[in-house]
Parts: C-alpha cells; sequence; structure tokens
C-alpha cells in the first residue's frame, strides 16, 4: 500500500520562516515532501535567465542547510511540471498540496490550471495561500491599499519543525550535468542567495547604508551601496515582504531616518500594486498598456539589435573611463594647489580651467570602497553576524 504523505510547493517561497504552506503541512501531522520544480516549458521563455536559475538553487542548498536537521530537505524536479505530479501520484497516496499563489506569465498560469484539473480528478486538495500582499480574485482595486497593511500586519508564522523520519524518494527527473554545474558554479560577485544573506543586507541596510536611501536612489553610483539590494531576496521569497515590512518598522533606526525608511517601504507597497495590477490585467505580457502603440509596426532585426547593444556598451565605458580621468586629474591639481599654498593657486586654476573648460566640477567620489555590512547569526531570524561585502 502507498505511504499516505503531504506535498509542500515551492514557487516563489524559498525560505524557512513566515512560510503558511510548510506551517500547515508540519501542523498536519502528516509526513510530506518538500519539492520544487525547474519546469522545461518555463525554462525556455524569453524572461528565465541562467542567473535566476542559479539564484533559486542556491537558495535552495541553503534551505536544506537549514532543514538537514530535522530529516528534511527540498527535493529538486527537472521536466514538466504535469509529469512530476503524474509520478509522485503513483509513488504515494498524496491527501494535500500546500503552496503559494504565483502571479506569473501566461504559461505558468497555463501550468497551474492543468495541475489543479489533474488534481482534482485524483482527489487531491490543492490549498493556495496568499503571497504578499496580492490579492488572487479581486473585482477592483478600490479597497487594495487597506487590505495590503492589513495583511502586512498580521502576524508572521514562526515556522519550527520536528524531526521525523525522512521521506525516501528515487526519482527520474534529474536536473542535466551540464546545467547542474552552472548552477553549482555562482559568481562571487553576484549577491548570495538565501535568508542568512537577506537578513544580512536588510540589517546593513538599516545599521547605516539606507540612511540616504531616498535622496541616493536616482544616483547610479551612490545608490550601489545606500539602496537596500533586497530585490532578488524578495522576487524568490528569501524574505516575505510581510518579514522585511514588520522589521524595518519596528527597527531602532526607525526614527532617525524616518524619511529614508518610509521612502523604502513604500516601495515594497508599489511591488505589490503593479504585481495586483498584473493579477487582475494580465494582458500586460502581450499586449501595450497604451493601445495606441499596438499600431506601430514593429520589425525586428538581430543584427540592428546586436550593433546597438555593442555601441551602447562602448559608449558607456568609454564615458565612465572619462569621468574617472577627469575626476583623478581634479583631485590632482586641488592637492598640488594646497601643497603650493596661495602663491601657486592662480597659475594652476587656470590650468584647471583649460583642462575642465566648460565643465561642472565632477564628484571626487569617483570610486566607492567596498562597504560590510552586518548579518544574522541564523537564517531564520535578524540578529549579529559576520561581515557581509556588498559587490558592484
Amino acid at each position: 500500500m502507498s505511504q499516505k504523505i503531504n506535498i509542500v510547493w515551492l514557487k516563489r517561497d524559498l525560505r524557512t520562516q513566515d512560510h503558511a504552506p510548510m506551517y500547515f503541512a508540519e501542523k498536519a501531522n502528516t509526513p510530506y515532501l518538500i519539492i520544487y520544480i525547474f519546469d522545461g516549458v518555463l525554462l525556455k521563455h524569453p524572461d528565465a535567465g541562467l542567473r535566476h536559475q542559479q539564484f533559486i538553487y542556491q537558495s535552495i542548498q541553503a534551505m536544506n542547510t537549514s532543514l538537514t536537521p530535522f530529516n528534511k530537505s527540498v527535493i529538486i524536479f527537472y521536466g514538466d511540471s504535469m509529469d512530476v505530479f503524474s509520478f509522485l501520484n503513483k509513488k504515494f497516496k498524496i491527501d494535500n498540496i500546500f503552496s503559494y499563489q504565483e502571479s506569473g506569465i501566461e504559461k505558468s498560469w497555463q501550468r497551474d490550471k492543468s495541475v489543479s484539473k489533474f488534481l482534482k480528478n485524483k482527489g487531491i486538495e490543492w490549498k493556495e495561500f496568499q503571497q504578499n500582499g496580492v490579492i488572487r480574485g479581486l473585482k477592483n482595486r478600490k479597497n487594495w491599499a487597506k487590505l495590503w497593511n492589513g495583511f502586512m500586519s498580521q502576524p508572521l508564522f514562526h515556522n519550527q519543525f520536528l524531526k521525523k523520519e525522512s521521506i525516501e524518494l528515487i526519482h527520474p527527473f534529474k536536473i542535466p550535468e551540464k546545467l547542474k554545474k552552472q548552477l553549482k558554479n555562482y559568481p562571487k560577485l553576484f549577491q548570495a542567495a538565501g535568508e542568512k544573506n537577506a537578513w544580512r543586507y536588510l540589517d546593513s541596510f538599516l545599521e547605516d547604508r539606507g540612511k540616504n536611501y531616498q535622496r541616493h536612489i536616482s544616483r547610479p553610483t551612490e545608490s550601489r551601496v545606500s539602496c537596500s539590494r533586497m530585490s532578488p531576496f524578495i522576487s524568490w521569497g528569501n524574505l516575505s515582504i510581510r518579514q522585511v515590512f514588520q522589521y524595518v518598522n519596528t527597527h531602532p533606526n526607525s526614527q532617525n531616518h524616518k524619511r529614508a525608511f518610509s521612502a523604502m517601504l513604500t516601495r515594497l507597497h508599489w511591488h505589490c500594486h503593479f504585481i495586483q495590477k498584473f493579477e487582475m490585467e494580465c494582458q500586460y505580457e502581450t499586449q501595450c498598456i497604451n493601445a495606441g502603440y499596438e499600431l506601430l509596426k514593429r520589425v525586428y532585426n538581430e543584427e540592428y539589435i546586436k550593433a546597438w547593444k555593442t555601441d551602447l556598451d562602448h559608449k558607456i565605458i568609454k564615458r565612465l573611463n572619462q569621468k574617472r580621468e577627469i575626476a583623478r586629474k581634479a583631485k590632482e591639481t586641488l592637492k598640488k594647489r594646497r601643497a603650493l599654498g596661495k602663491k601657486g593657486k592662480k597659475l594652476l586654476g587656470r590650468g584647471k580651467k583649460a583642462l575642465l573648460g566648460k565643465r561642472k566640477k565632477p564628484d571626487a567620489d569617483a570610486n566607492i570602497d567596498s562597504r560590510t555590512a552586518p548579518g544574522p547569526s541564523t537564517g531564520v531570524q535578524p540578529g549579529k553576524n559576520k561581515a557581509v561585502d556588498v559587490p558592484d
């Protein structure tokens, strides 16, 4: 007789805390599998990239580090989602599937409809939970802001896991070796994935980096340090927006940098606002918001695109190098003026004008040093940790 189990299906919720599906799976007191599916159909879509898949894979490895002491781990499948669930249904007697709702592309929506139909035919209940502040089935956005604030103010799920006997499973849906090697080879220059790193970046933002958030948000160089850098962690659910929202609001520095932190929280609101809009008007994926643009003729020419990208890259690099050179020479000139005193200022002043022409004096801070940020001691809660570099 097949073993009775539940399944937690991970999508954009790669964390172990404030996680409703795992909370209720644990509460059900039935053995359960935690799965993630690299769906081949979705991987072929233009919006999927290797860097995304690397972040997902590394996030799962971070989850497994936290789950291993409880004889649990995320099982990775590579293939069509329908084939995976068909295989699992033959292997086990599935009682419930727990997951978050996903506001994705048309293909992910078609996948969910196919899986839902399959599970219904097999008598399997699929329990989906609201993801962040996006509400499915909403007829209009009239009271959405009020609903969003209400959801963000709800208590977090404090997930606790009991150590139980693991479920043995051997399956044929293995990641191809070439892709697996790429997923493991995650560049060190990229932001490290997982809950621990998400808390580190959030802590460093609230402790110091974020004090000039609203002033530097539109400055490419300064924003490298002053921005929260939470985007990938939120996109793939290393932290829930509710976790971030509550942590920012209760942080000791929330009153010291009220304006900066308020600007950051506003963007969390925008994040859900625009996904809610897409959830309700999903034709935006294939149609222009302004219907007038649909009348424009668009001819795709790969050679033109390649030429534009190559030329643009060269222009950007050239312009950056010019700015750095101007800033360097300006620094040297100022140093010489200070060293010579009043006597040599007039002479060097003329030279400076000739060098800069009508340009305004550039920022002397052309190169910003790497900053360090304290992080949490555990992967599930904020706290004190080792420093983490803010990459370029």
